[in-house]
């Protein structure tokens, strides 16, 4: 997902040329930057240059609404299941599929139900994304051995469902990856 280089250089690092590279701790601490993103803001991250990724996702309406909300880094819609009627066109934008008329003027609502969307996904880190790597970068190499210790066994999983609510040790941090939050969850909306 991240150049490690890049974000080395970004976080005040010295990054011995090849073959050496970066050292283990230095690549530790990108690491750490990367399952830190990935759990904050549970969105599928991209190297550059990689296909998006394919989902299945199932997202239940408990009454008519103007727009499906979806993961905010869903990039296309390749099928949705019941499928809307023919004169709509689907439009993708920001997390949300709505309905337009041939002319792009919303007219449609979607039924109470449940719609299975599948499609394509995936964010790839830009300027904003490696520069908040590169601060939570300078912070795991500013700790000392028994705090870096606690972040050992660190998943993306270990902070399912309350992650979101937690803040990062790296406020700036924080505010560049906001933007990047996935609020739906995959499996259900």
């Amino acid at each position: 997902m991240l150049d490690p280089t890049r974000v080395l250089t970004l976080a005040g690092q010295t990054v011995p040329d090849a073959p050496a590279g970066p050292t283990a701790t230095q690549l530790a601490a990108v690491a750490f930057a990367e399952a830190t993103i990935r759990a904050y803001t549970r969105a599928t991250w991209l190297a550059s240059g990689d296909p998006a990724e394919a989902f299945e996702l199932r997202v239940r309406l408990d009454a008519r609404a103007y727009a499906l909300r979806l993961p905010h880094d869903v990039v296309a819609v390749s099928a949705v299941a019941p499928t809307p009627e023919s004169r709509f066109a689907l439009f993708l934008a920001g997390g949300r599929l709505e309905l337009f008329d041939a002319a792009l003027v919303q007219v449609g609502a979607w039924e109470e139900g449940v719609y299975l969307v599948t499609g394509t996904r995936g964010f790839t880190a830009d300027d904003r994304v490696e520069k908040a790597a590169s601060l939570l970068v300078a912070y795991y190499l500013r700790l000392s051995d028994p705090e870096r210790s606690a972040y050992a066994q660190f998943s993306e999983g270990d902070f399912s469902g309350a992650w979101k609510l937690a803040r990062l040790s790296v406020p700036e941090a924080e505010t560049l990856l906001r933007p990047f939050v996935v609020g739906a969850v995959l499996g259900g909306a």
